[in-house]
């Protein structure tokens, strides 16, 4: 009885993580879809506000969306995305690529990495690992955007991290920036200048929490785009008839996709609960596995708490106990 718990348990387990892993793959190549970064690019980054979104998609994606590594079947693969140095090891971006800010004399080049992030309980605060991309965003284009001493020729970047689970501060935009304080003085000095890295920290929530102000429509949209317990058609229609997103053929698709995975993630967690339970009861395993999908980072406390039938509060009480 117990090896067969052991065996269902461990088969459950590697489900449960291939179901995963595909996740963040379809989540990359979700996010990468130029329709939904032009909503984004036009909701947080300051050079699109007034740039329509039809026009960013149309006239301000400059070369290729660089992916990766997307994990199909058992094949990985994306386009090189790395800044390799010999003396500080590669960074590997979720996406990356570079964008123009239209109708102005000197068009204004950005390199631009969207990073997303199940959760926001790590060993290190999210926004110095954003500090880091940046700094290597800037080091790395000596010798491929500026060469010799043209430092004028440094393109500003931003590091947009899309939080889909937060425990802290969710529901909410936050844009780090660099500004200049005069000790002495007023001497002048073009922002453009100095203001070169951008990190911009996207926490997402309850969607019943967001509030209506007036820059919270990225959090709707995105709650809705990530969410893994929505439904195909609500989703389908929510985009279409909120955010006048166009269901193209390759927007369904993405859709469907992460829908379908969302779903998986959390059928193979019933069934490792339930193999867990045979021996310790079908209950307690769930919720075990409930507790393991929220620390991992995979669902939201508020969505096992409605799964098991429980409060908010005692799933929190379950966490601690079990840590």
């Amino acid at each position: 009885m117990e090896n067969n718990y052991i065996l269902n348990n461990n088969y459950a387990e590697i489900q449960q993580n291939n179901s995963i892993i595909q996740y963040d793959s379809t989540v990359k190549k979700v996010l990468s879809t130029r329709i939904y970064l032009a909503e984004i690019l036009k909701d947080v980054v300051p050079e699109y506000a007034n740039v329509s979104r039809s026009e960013i998609m149309q006239s301000c994606f400059d070369g290729e969306i660089q992916i990766g590594p997307l994990v199909d079947d058992v094949k990985i693969t994306g386009q090189r995305n790395e800044d390799d140095s010999p003396n500080e090891g590669s960074v590997r971006y979720d996406i990356k690529f570079t964008s123009i800010v239209p109708g102005i004399n000197n068009k204004i080049r950005l390199i631009i990495n969207l990073e997303a992030q199940k959760s926001d309980k790590l060993s290190y605060p999210l926004v110095k690992r954003g500090n880091y991309y940046t700094a290597r965003m800037i080091s790395s284009q000596k010798n491929t955007v500026f060469v010799n001493n043209h430092y004028e020729d440094i393109c500003k970047v931003y590091s947009i991290w899309i939080v889909m689970n937060s425990d802290k501060d969710a529901n909410t935009v936050v844009r780090y920036h660099m500004h200049k304080d005069d000790v002495v003085g007023n001497p002048s000095e073009c922002v453009d200048n100095y203001d070169l890295q951008n990190i911009i920290v996207i926490k997402l929530g309850d969607a019943d929490d967001i509030s209506c102000e007036e820059n919270a429509d990225i959090l709707k949209f995105l709650d809705v785009l990530l969410s893994m317990s929505m439904g195909v058609d609500d989703k389908i229609r929510i985009l279409e008839e909120d955010f006048n997103i166009p269901m193209t053929t390759e927007v369904e698709k993405g859709v469907n996709d992460m829908c379908n995975l969302g779903e998986g993630i959390y059928e193979n967690g019933i069934a490792e609960g339930t193999a867990k339970g045979r021996i310790e009861g079908r209950e307690e395993g769930v919720i075990s596995t409930l507790l393991d999908l929220v620390k991992d980072g995979s669902i939201s406390i508020e969505l096992a708490a409605k799964k098991a039938n429980k409060s908010v509060e005692e799933i929190e009480d379950l966490m601690r106990e079990k840590a």
